[in-house]
């Protein structure tokens, strides 16, 4: 059947989403081609870059759209004042570590342009080819060893759960890190070692006014990347160079107590539980996958709180005709694991 949504004539959330991502990506090739470093970027450059790229996808996207009646005209403008922001943040985030910008919108394809795709396995020699665009990467070379973050970009509130990512419903960022590592020689490397996996929301946020300097510093807290990091205090270090010495980061959530250790609560993992979780997400997916050949089509959507399922946002519900009133119809309710839990899990797993 191969159902699509109508589409109306008209700006809508989903596209500023699409905008917003667009005007980040073309900002990176935009700092290339003038060979701005981001620690040389002044704000009224960058400003003046975010102007001119705010137009030009305004433009491609439906000029005449934009200007049609004041709800898009005010889109564009919430467009340009949220892409500024996010790009000082960004720059911000930069300049504090030594992480740096590799490469933007890298696609992981069978394709002849981009990294490899991830293959899975699956039965009756059957493959799963997993395809995607990694929207950042950023690397540190340091003792011979290479590091990546991996950075995805999100305008709407998301926060990364090592609960999630176990369960199933939020694999895409290990699927990316995956493909990085497996295909390492794309970018002329030997190995490459993961440094952390984040999302970075795309936002203006609203604080609370005080001094400029004040202001500046609740907007830098209100952004911070959200993910999974590498249990390494060098390596984190030089993602946040203040980290040490202020025992909490700008950059990303991380707090460390008065003797330099993290917090038990710290959203860090050793580097062989990022291996125990990439192999962990690729067998999940190879079960879906197994079920997908096997002609199970079961409605079994998830449910992680009484306030959010995956029918929550969907617009096919009048297709499937969800409805636990009948017979056979229930949710598939993720459990919410604790960190600790989840790596115990993990290392279950590695010995059966």
């Amino acid at each position: 059947m191969s159902p699509k949504e109508r589409k109306n004539f008209e700006v809508e959330l989903p596209d500023l989403g699409i905008m917003f991502h667009a005007s980040l990506e073309k900002f990176g090739y935009a700092l290339e081609k003038e060979n701005i470093k981001w620690e040389d970027l002044t704000q009224e450059k960058s400003d003046a870059i975010v102007s001119h790229i705010v137009d030009e996808i305004t433009s491609e996207y439906n000029d005449e759209l934009f200007n049609e009646n004041n709800r898009n005209k005010y889109y564009k403008n919430k467009i340009l004042r949220v892409v500024k922001q996010s790009i000082w943040t960004l720059r911000d985030h930069v300049i504090k570590g030594e992480f740096r910008p590799k490469a933007f919108e890298i696609k992981f394809t069978d394709g002849p342009d981009g990294l490899k795709p991830v293959i899975i396995d699956l039965k009756n020699n059957e493959k799963l080819i997993l395809k995607g665009t990694i929207d950042r990467l950023d690397i540190l070379e340091s003792d011979n060893e290479t590091y990546v973050r991996v950075i995805d970009y999100k305008s709407g509130a998301s926060d990364l759960k090592l609960s999630d990512i176990y369960n199933g419903n939020k694999t895409q960022l290990i699927i990316y890190l995956d493909a990085l590592i497996n295909d390492a020689n794309y970018f002329g490397f030997d190995h490459i070692k993961p440094a952390g996996v984040y999302y970075f929301k795309i936002d203006d946020p609203i604080v609370d006014y005080e001094t400029n300097q004040l202001l500046h510093k609740r907007i830098l807290d209100e952004m911070k990347l959200s993910g999974i990091g590498i249990k390494d205090l060098d390596i984190l270090s030089r993602m946040d160079n203040d980290l040490v010495e202020n025992k909490k980061s700008s950059v990303f959530d991380v707090k460390l107590t008065k003797n330099g250790d993290f917090y038990s609560n710290a959203k860090v993992i050793a580097d062989e539980d990022f291996y125990l979780l990439r192999k962990h997400v690729k067998k999940h997916i190879e079960n879906v996958g197994n079920k997908i050949i096997s002609g199970d089509t079961n409605i079994f959507p998830i449910k992680k709180s009484t306030q959010f399922t995956a029918c929550s946002y969907c617009d096919y519900l009048g297709i499937c005709q969800f409805d636990r009133q009948f017979s056979g119809n229930d949710y598939n309710v993720l459990p919410n694991y604790k960190d600790k839990e989840v790596i115990e899990k993990l290392h279950e797993d590695k010995s059966k």
